[in-house]
């Protein structure tokens, strides 16, 4: 019987990682971010966090110091993100994302929302309150899942 149960679970979990994919794939890569993927990463990360310090973004983002050192340099040269000097400890930079950062995370989310709209335009008045009632369902099931 236990078996049984895992099995809606698993093909939920399936669906929830497919998903995810289709909506980066769709949305974010053939969006035309006009940065590398890793390097919007970092700037959503930086968005969600006052600062962060490159080893908290290396461990969330699963990237090595070298790879995000790169990014790093990158970002602060285009001016999307800043370094601090850490208050607490003078070794480390914290790092903390500028107005420009955030402007070009704003208009990416509002081309993903377009993108959306105009794919959900396809759909029949049904299929919408479907789909809408189960993204609310989803959003408070992960929600409760992390806290």
């Amino acid at each position: 019987m236990e078996e049984k149960e895992k099995q809606p679970h698993s093909l939920l979990s399936r669906r929830f990682t497919e998903m995810v994919l289709l909506i980066h794939n769709y949305f974010y890569r053939q969006g035309q971010i006009p940065i590398p993927l890793n390097q919007f990463c970092v700037l959503v990360m930086l968005q969600s966090h006052d600062t962060a310090c490159i080893s908290e973004l290396c461990s969330t983002l699963h990237l090595s110091k070298q790879q995000m050192t790169t990014i790093v340099e990158r970002l602060t040269t285009i001016g999307y993100i800043e370094r601090h000097s850490d208050p607490d400890d003078r070794r480390r930079s914290l790092l903390s994302i500028t107005t420009s950062g955030r402007q070009l995370l704003e208009s990416q989310d509002d081309c993903v929302r377009e993108r959306f709209d105009q794919r959900l335009a396809r759909l029949s008045p049904q299929q919408v309150d479907a789909l809408d009632t189960s993204m609310q369902i989803l959003n408070e099931s992960v929600e409760k899942m992390f806290s």
